[in-house]
Parts: structure tokens; sequence; C-alpha cells
């Protein structure tokens, strides 16, 4: 959270490749290093190490996908973006506790931590730099298109000033929170307040995770021609009420995990609708209009 402005002022300097690698392989070393802790304070170090390399991804990303695609798919590439990411959501619960459970959890970490160092490399050698050569061509006064000095330092923090931009904030804070409670409580919840196992409630997590990856691809589809606000709003909605329904029932190990599958749905819908509203120009005079 508090690496994101810096980060992103640095993609804008150089590059969305450079800050990507670099970061994905500050992640890596440091998810590996965590196999080798001891004292649990080692782990909270290698922990805050991994999240300001994950800082630069989401500016680093979207401005390579940006420099590199066109509009008229735009919610189509957004989704291919998000459909990777909740595959590996998806995957990591299985894969890690099935690594630890071969072996530990510190091979877990290694070999994960390995695995993302080796992609780093990957990216370094194979990715174009798409992004710089968008950054060559902007005039040296840095002048964006909506009239800032897209070169002074933390004009991303001035934005927020723009009701648009503080109203975009807060949607995604709050979508953050919901994402993250449900990825970091799924499994919780499932064993005490359900009496099940921890297998099942890493199960209906990877089920969510998965139908979410599957189902951005048909929401990317669907930004691309419908209107970004009712496809945020009714799946978003959907998600909501198939979880919180799901809290007044005493659901066995089946139903628990194909109702988290059925609430993946909604979310992986809203998702290219969520982020092309945040990227694409057509839609400034409509997300205007909206009140937050």
């Amino acid at each position: 959270f508090l690496c994101q402005v810096p980060a992103g002022e640095l993609v804008d300097r150089v590059g969305g490749k450079r800050a990507v690698v670099v970061g994905l392989a500050v992640t890596a070393t440091s998810i590996a290093a965590a196999g080798f802790a001891t004292p649990y304070l080692h782990i909270l170090v290698c922990a805050f190490v991994s999240g300001v390399g994950q800082s630069p991804f989401h500016p680093g990303n979207y401005a390579l996908l940006d420099a590199a695609g066109d509009a008229a798919s735009e919610g189509k590439q957004f989704s291919v973006h998000s459909f990777g990411g909740f595959i590996g959501f998806a995957a990591a619960p299985v894969l890690t506790t099935g690594i630890a459970a071969l072996a530990d959890w510190r091979t877990a970490l290694v070999v994960v931590g390995a695995v993302g160092l080796a992609y780093a490399g990957v990216l370094a050698v194979a990715l174009a730099p798409v992004h710089r050569r968008a950054l060559r061509a902007v005039d040296a006064g840095g002048t964006s298109a909506d009239g800032m000095d897209g070169r002074s330092p933390f004009a991303s923090v001035r934005l927020l000033t723009r009701p648009l931009v503080a109203g975009m904030f807060a949607f995604f804070l709050l979508v953050t929170f919901a994402d993250t409670g449900v990825q970091t409580y799924t499994t919780a919840f499932a064993v005490q307040h359900l009496g099940l196992s921890t297998v099942i409630g890493n199960t209906a997590l990877t089920a969510l995770l998965g139908v979410t990856a599957v189902t951005v691809l048909l929401g990317g589809w669907l930004a691309d021609r419908y209107d970004a606000f009712t496809i945020i709003v009714v799946g978003l909605s959907w998600t909501a009420l198939v979880l919180g329904a799901s809290v007044a029932f005493d659901l066995g190990p089946a139903a628990f995990v194909a109702v988290w599958a059925v609430a993946g749905a909604g979310f992986g819908i809203s998702l290219p609708a969520r982020d092309r509203i945040t990227r694409s120009e057509e839609h400034t005079s409509e997300l205007q209009s909206h009140s937050y």
C-alpha cells in the first residue's frame, strides 16, 4: 500500500518492464529467503521486502498493456491479464500445501521463490520495452493528457484531489478489502465455523479463484460491448449475495465448495469492467457523470 505511489512514479520514469522485472526478482528472492527463516521476525522482514517487490506489478503491468494494446479490445486484454493472475491465486493453495505435504513448508517457499526468480529472468530477456518506447515519445516537458505535469514528484498524489480519482480510490479500496478478506479467511471460516477440514477450506478457495479466472474471460468480452458500471454492479452484487446468504446455512463439504465456486463467477465477470473504467479515455465523461 505505502509503496504503490512511489512505484507508479518509478514506472513512469524507467518503464514498466524494468520495474516489473526487478519487483518480481525482489519478491521471489524474499519468498525463497523466508524458507530459511528461523525466528518469526525473519519471516516478517521477508514479508515486508516481498511487499516492496510487489508494489510495481499493477502500475507496470497496466502501463505495458496500455502501450502494447488497442482501445477496441481493451476489456479482453485486461481479462487475459486477470486470468493469469487468478490462475496463480487458485493454484497457490494446492501447490504450496502439496509441496509442503511431500517435503515441508520451507521447501515449498524455496521452490515457489525459485520459480518466480526464474520467470523474472524470462521476462528480462523476452519482454519488449514497449512502455519505455512510449515514454521516449513523450515531449521532454512531460505534460500529460489531463494537463498535469506527469514528471513532477508525486503528481499522482495530487490526482486524489479530483472527485473522480478519489472515488475510484475508495472503490478499489473496498473491493480489495473484500477480496483479501475472502482469500485470507475462507479456510479459517470453514474450520472454525463450519467444522470442516483445512483441505476443504483450501479447496473451496481454489474453486472460487478458479471460477473467477474462467469467468474473467467472459467479463472481458462483456466489457468491450456493454456498460462497465452495470457489469460491475451486477457482478459484485452476485458475489456478495451468494457469500452473504451462505453464512445462514450449515453447509457440508460439497455444498461449501460449490457455493464458493458460484460466488467466484460474479467477481470474475466484474474485473475487466473495473479495470477498463480506470484506463479507457472514452469512459471519462461517463465516469464524471456518476456520483461517488
